[in-house]
């Protein structure tokens, strides 16, 4: 089930942004999918186009961004070479007066990583 793109949603809130190893490496071998890659992030995943996943998770993750409080996101989405990709979100909108920065960095809470859905 895919979602119709709204409004572009602050990247700030979306935190550190990383790839996979996995999907890196991929990447590397074929530069054709970089692009792709990278569209699914900038012009789906930030416009909340989730995707391929199914209706609960398009809720759960709507519930997230409604509420900036530091909930998790997930979306699917398939590559020209018929590769699956997540791109998940940990932390969404989470503010750092809610972070322990003493034991943990930023990262720790908030922080989204393109992958395979087998990465994870």
């Amino acid at each position: 089930m895919t979602t119709t793109p709204t409004k572009k949603l602050k990247e700030s809130n979306f935190g550190f942004i990383h790839l996979s190893s996995a999907l890196a490496q991929y990447m590397n071998e074929e530069p054709k999918v970089v692009l792709q890659v990278y569209k699914n992030l900038y012009e789906k995943y930030f416009y909340q186009d989730w995707g391929i996943v199914e209706s609960d998770s398009i809720q759960m993750n709507n519930e997230a961004v409604k509420n900036e409080n530091g909930g998790d996101i997930l979306a699917a989405y398939i590559l020209s070479t018929g590769k699956k990709i997540w791109i998940k979100t940990v932390g969404y909108g989470l503010t750092e007066d809610k972070m322990d920065l003493k034991e943990y960095t930023k990262a720790d809470y908030n922080n989204t990583c393109l992958m395979f859905p087998e990465d994870y």
